[in-house]
Parts: C-alpha cells; structure tokens; sequence
C-alpha cells in the first residue's frame, strides 16, 4: 500500500486511477490510499492508513464498487464512492468536480 498527502479526508484507488486522484489530493488537501495488494487484505496497513480520516471517498472504475465493498467485508467505512463504468478512465476535471461534490 502507498500513502500521499494528508487531510482529514481520502481518496481511496487501485491500479490506473493512483495518478488522477494524486493530482485532485494535491488540489484539494486530501490523502490518497492506493492499494496494491488486496490478498490477503492488509488490515493492520489500512487501519494504520485510516487513522484521523473523517471521509473515506472510494474511486474506482467499476459499476459496483468492488474496492468499496472488500475493505467493508474487512470492517471499514466507505463513505462515498465515485465510479466510472464507460471504459474511459476519469479526467482531472471530472475528478475534481465529483470529490469537490462530495467534500463541499
């Protein structure tokens, strides 16, 4: 697991999504929580990773929110989730408009 920036709020991400939302964290004040490997879950790691985060928004390109609910099936809090599911990876605008909607 990578950790970048701090705040009391964090972007969740795995694979292509890590640069985006490092750019909207930077922008906004926000951490970012990139997984990297999520078998066998790292508990103790992500606790570690949670700890003062008030908001945990999960990003993620997927209709379901398949990150979202494994860190759930582990006991943790998602928040809010932002999903992109038209096979195009999200834009910095898009990114930032949809976590300043959920962060305002």
């Amino acid at each position: 697991m990578k950790v970048y920036g701090q705040g009391s709020a964090a972007l969740l991400c795995w694979g292509s999504n890590k640069g985006v939302c490092i750019e909207v964290a930077r922008k906004l004040g926000l951490k970012v929580i990139q997984l990297l490997v999520l078998a066998p879950f790292p508990v103790r790691a992500v606790a570690e990773a949670l700890e003062r985060i008030e908001t945990l928004i999960s990003v993620e390109c997927n209709a379901t929110g398949q990150l979202a609910q494994l860190l759930e099936q582990n006991r943790f809090q998602v928040d809010e989730q932002i999903l992109k599911y038209d096979g195009r990876p999200f834009s910095l605008e898009d990114l930032e408009t949809e976590v300043r909607r959920v962060i305002e």
